[in-house]
């Protein structure tokens, strides 16, 4: 079943909302190790990606 939203729910709306990944190292089953990560953003004028941030 396919939902669609037209008003934000108040409880998604928070103020500080963390942005959070999950990498699994399927091969052994555990937490994914030492995994390289950058934060990109588009800026809608340019078309262009820019960097935020790494870790």
């Amino acid at each position: 079943m396919l939902f669609s939203l037209t008003e934000p729910i108040a409880e998604m709306a928070a103020p500080y909302c963390p942005l959070t990944t999950h990498v699994l190292n399927t091969g052994m089953g555990v937490p994914g190790a030492h995994v390289a990560l950058s934060l990109n953003r588009m800026d809608p004028s340019t078309s262009l990606w820019n960097l935020l941030t790494t870790g």
